[in-house]
């Protein structure tokens, strides 16, 4: 940024000066950016809330003590609700007197003189602050809310464990009137955790790192980059009653049990398998399927065909139990069979996704390689079972589930980068290009992420189908990993665009005992898909 470009002055509003680590974070991320961005601190005093009854308030204690014994085991969200007094941290506070009546508060002659003389170029909204567009005059740019709707009295992500909804959205909208909500300029969902607060804060930690992102954006550009146009998550309008406090405590202590009961005692975990069928991948799941037996101790998942001299191979990720590490395996079609040929890649860390392409007359794969923290290509020196390091796409990433291919001339990366460092590689969408698919150097595409969505954002695959790029999309159910796969047709691919539309699912209900299934691949007259299902190891 020129360093004749006054920084962008952004009003941080909250409920309390003695706000929690988020808004700190957020604040201090601010402040250590002074070419770019010039925080003002802004408190919005509200009325307390009822306390309401007295058994409401013991099953909340009964509940806050449950969860939080469990939160001290996560290291990365321990600390989620200690607090930081910001007027200590910020260089300048505006603290306002509002009037609160039966349509929300109201800006006093005081209150708008103070904001003026700030002269505020935006002003984002934090959880509990819930002015709506009471503030929208006091900045050039307006006012953002950040978080969600109105929850009905409940904390945020409460609803959605207690549910047991698949995802837990988040959204930055501009603030609109009461009852209205204003334009989504960045929203996006991860999956639901199974207890309400580690949820919680799973969601603000991730959320807010986009947030950062949308900031610096917004101070580069001068003006608030366009609107999402995507559907932002509803809030629910119910109270919480007594009753349902008591019902989601039986809900964690019935969770507590079957955990304990099915994995301790009964020994049972998730091992996936893989599935093939004669044809086409558009007769999923109906279609009569060759399921090849796993050899003991391993499952396999991640299943890529391959077809070269007239001989059709499979590569896939081999999970052995003993060493709890993947390595990449090869099964052939031989004898009206699928035969195991054996590993053709071992590293010291996990490997999994064996994605192929063919560049130049020669075959790369690129692996899964997240544990090494690089996306990494390996060429095939003998082929099918040796295989070693050609290149270093990125250095420095910890990228899951990576896709190359070519379009127009140019080649393009599709995948899964845990850019907030918070161990989740299922919901976020990467997009880059480059000249070569060996090229050290890759342009991220200007609307990176390109999605923002456990119901769909992993990649779980790519099917060239008549010149038709079909990417599939794992689907992240309630506490179930891989639940699904969702097959998007890739309609716009260049510099400036992307876009996407759903064609088809694949869901567990294909066969008895099937409880997920998260990747599918298609080459020639073959169709191979993965499955998991709840038995010992």
């Amino acid at each position: 940024m020129s360093d004749a470009v006054a920084p962008l002055r952004v009003g941080i509003a909250v409920a309390d000066p003695l706000a929690d680590k988020y808004a700190a974070d957020l604040l201090r991320y601010c402040l250590a950016r002074p070419g770019e961005l010039a925080p003002v601190l802004i408190v919005c005093a509200r009325p307390a809330a009822a306390r309401g009854g007295r058994l409401r308030r013991w099953l909340w204690r009964a509940i806050l003590w449950e969860e939080r014994k469990y939160l001290r085991h996560h290291a990365l969200h321990r600390d989620h609700e200690a607090l930081t007094d910001l007027a200590a941290l910020a260089p300048r506070t505006v603290a306002l007197a509002l009037q609160w009546g039966p349509q929300g508060p109201a800006l006093r002659a005081a209150d708008l003189a103070a904001l003026q003389a700030a002269q505020l170029d935006l002003i984002v909204q934090l959880e509990g602050a819930d002015l709506g567009a009471a503030l929208q005059p006091c900045a050039r740019l307006g006012a953002l809310d950040f978080g969600t709707a109105g929850t009905g009295g409940a904390p945020l992500g409460f609803w959605e464990t207690y549910r047991r909804q698949a995802k837990t959205g988040f959204a930055l909208r501009q603030a609109g009137a009461p009852g209205q909500d204003g334009a989504v300029l960045l929203c996006g969902y991860y999956a639901t955790r199974a207890r309400y607060l580690l949820n919680q804060a799973d969601l603000r930690y991730k959320a807010q790192f986009h947030l950062k992102h949308f900031l610096t954006q917004t101070a580069r550009l001068g003006h608030l980059p366009a609107a999402a146009g995507a559907a932002a998550p509803r809030a629910s309008r119910q109270p919480l009653s007594a009753a349902r406090l008591a019902l989601y405590l039986g809900k964690l202590l019935l969770r507590k049990l079957h955990d304990k009961c099915y994995k301790e005692y009964l020994q049972r975990t998730e091992v996936w398998g893989v599935s093939f069928l004669a044809g086409s991948w558009r007769a999923l799941p109906g279609a009569q399927r060759i399921t090849p037996p796993v050899p003991s101790g391993h499952f396999w998942a991640d299943p890529f065909l391959w077809q070269q001299d007239g001989r059709t191979f499979c590569f896939l990720e081999d999970y052995a139990y003993e060493r709890a590490l993947g390595h990449i395996a090869v099964l052939e079609w031989r004898e009206q069979q699928w035969q195991e040929l054996g590993p053709c890649l071992i590293e010291p860390f996990h490997l999994s996704f064996p994605f192929l392409f063919s560049y130049q007359g020669q075959l790369y794969m690129c692996p899964e390689t997240s544990q090494s923290g690089q996306i990494r290509v390996y060429r095939c020196s003998e082929f099918p079972l040796r295989w070693e390091l050609a290149h270093v796409l990125m250095e420095g990433v910890s990228a899951a589930d990576t896709m190359l291919f070519e379009r127009d001339g140019r080649w393009w990366m599709l995948t899964n980068i845990d850019l907030a460092q918070g161990g989740d590689h299922c919901s976020e969408l990467q997009l880059f290009s480059a000249p070569s698919p060996l090229s050290p150097v890759w342009e991220p595409h200007p609307h990176n992420p390109i999605a923002i969505d456990s119901e769909g954002g992993r990649n779980g695959g790519l099917i060239i189908d008549n010149g038709k790029i079909f990417r599939v999309g794992q689907r992240q159910g309630y506490c179930n990993y891989g639940e699904g796969a969702i097959v998007y047709e890739v309609q716009r691919l260049s510099a400036s665009d992307y876009a996407e539309v759903e064609v088809q699912r694949l869901d567990p209900g294909f066969a008895a005992g099937i409880s997920g299934t998260h990747h599918i691949n298609s080459s020639g007259g073959w169709t191979v898909f993965d499955h998991k299902s709840w038995r010992k190891p």
